[in-house]
């Protein structure tokens, strides 16, 4: 409506259609909670983009950053405990890491390049981004306290997207 999105929940087959969200502005990228009752997302609402969660049945929503930047990509630990995004709080974006009620906020890399598109390890002690630092987008790893980055691929290409397999074996990416 008006340029507004929204965010709605549904059973697999199209039925019980619940709407989660009611602000003006834009709600969009929702990821949902290991154990399934809560959403991320990021949202406009309030002049910039920032993050947002939101329980299953659309009670409890809850601002989780307050910054004169702009948040996105949000993503849950395997555990439900932290979530990893992006940020961009001066001129470029970085990876931070907070706990799931918004506390304990960390910049995870602290790199003049950009890094985005954050991605959790299956068992939690990992994470996979892009980042722009060494001139085009390739994909990076380190540990989930922001330490042991190790670049992962090497291509005039850009490479962006990462996601782990679910052992930890492999990792999928888009270029």
């Amino acid at each position: 409506r008006d340029g507004d999105y929204e965010l709605y929940v549904m059973n697999a087959d199209g039925t019980n259609q619940i709407r989660l969200t009611y602000a003006r502005g834009i709600d969009e990228g929702p990821v949902w909670s290991p154990d399934g009752r809560r959403l991320a997302y990021e949202s406009n609402r309030d002049g910039n983009w920032e993050l947002y969660a939101v329980a299953a049945d659309g009670s409890n929503e809850r601002r989780l950053t307050r910054t004169p930047g702009e948040e996105a990509n949000p993503a849950w630990s395997p555990d439900g405990r932290r979530i990893v995004y992006e940020s961009r709080q001066g001129g470029n974006w970085d990876i931070y890491a907070m706990d799931a009620d918004g506390a304990r906020v960390e910049n995870l890399t602290r790199n003049p390049g950009d890094e985005q598109c954050p991605a959790w390890s299956p068992d939690g002690g990992r994470l996979l981004f892009a980042s722009n630092r060494s001139g085009n987008w390739e994909l990076y790893r380190m540990s989930a306290n922001g330490g042991e980055v190790a670049r992962l691929s090497r291509t005039r290409g850009d490479e962006l997207d990462p996601a782990w397999s679910p052992d930890g074996h492999r990792i999928a990416y888009a270029v």
